[in-house]
């Protein structure tokens, strides 16, 4: 998959376009010249672009008061006249948006964090999910196969190609007693197909309500994302939050996607892509 595709899909984009924001609001307090000032207001937009792109789920009424935050701070930067540095009142333009931006890239930080599941070691593992974890019949063996190999646990992999969450719920009664532990990793279909957002969060909701009604630990795969899609993984973070699931980062399954020789089609894992998801879940269970 294309490096450019996963910088935005895995969250990159928005870390590095909110750090570049708030290093340049900080410079607008100190620039003189006219050069500097274009190049800043040219760079600022354009980084915000980058953010916007990134599918990053913040709320519209965040994400517009940022916006004009940051239009508000290039205006400033224009119409200030020349001279020596900011100071007073004209430094609170440009320290709320690179405070704002900061916080924000923080925030999002925090989901780039590994949950701890600290299981016990002979807990049975089952894996609900799509041909990502079922293969497509090239002679792989699929991650769920190796992860059992690796930690000595039994791995029921219950994936089916070409399902979506709505289908999932169908893999719910073949799954061991609780108090098994589940691993979602399902959703790449719904995204890269026709499924409405708001369909998504409605099955997502239903899945994730049998397996904590059913006494599971579960957790969920968040989705790297292209651009458009945040009410996606919106929706997995407000109901993993909700169902008590333990949220695997996207730059895990984003960093995989990206590895040398990790697909077969640029979607599908190889062999080395099997390997390499096993051994980051592989990672989480110890």
């Amino acid at each position: 998959m294309s490096p450019l595709i996963l910088f935005f899909g895995d969250g990159s984009s928005f870390l590095a376009a909110m750090t570049v924001v708030a290093i340049a609001a900080i410079a607008t307090m100190y620039v003189r010249g006219r050069l500097a000032r274009a190049g800043l207001t040219i760079l600022l937009p354009i980084a915000a672009a980058v953010a916007m792109l990134s599918s990053t789920p913040l709320t519209t009424a965040v994400y517009a008061a940022w916006i004009v935050l940051l239009l508000a701070t290039v205006i400033y930067l224009n119409v200030r006249p020349a001279g020596p540095a900011a100071r007073g009142t004209h430094l609170i333009l440009p320290a709320l948006l690179a405070a704002s931006s900061a916080a924000l890239a923080l925030h999002e930080a925090s989901y780039r964090l590994n949950p701890r599941l600290d299981l016990p070691p002979n807990r049975p593992v089952a894996v609900i999910g799509d041909s990502l974890s079922a293969g497509i019949g090239t002679g792989e063996r699929c991650w769920p196969a190796v992860l059992a190999d690796r930690t000595g646990r039994t791995v029921n992999n219950l994936a089916v190609g070409g399902a979506k969450v709505a289908d999932a719920l169908a893999q719910v009664p073949l799954l061991p007693p609780a108090p098994a532990v589940v691993l979602v990793a399902i959703g790449g279909n719904d995204v890269l197909g026709t499924t409405t957002a708001g369909t998504f969060r409605r099955d997502l909701d239903r899945l994730l309500t049998a397996l904590h009604e059913g006494g599971y630990t579960t957790a969920m795969f968040e989705l790297p994302l292209p651009p458009g899609r945040s009410a996606f993984v919106a929706a997995q973070r407000d109901l993993a939050r909700r169902h008590d699931v333990a949220l695997i980062p996207k730059r895990h399954l984003a960093a995989v996607l990206g590895g040398p020789d990790a697909t077969i089609d640029g979607l599908h894992l190889s062999q080395s892509g099997h390997d390499h998801l096993a051994t980051i879940v592989s990672g989480l269970l110890e």
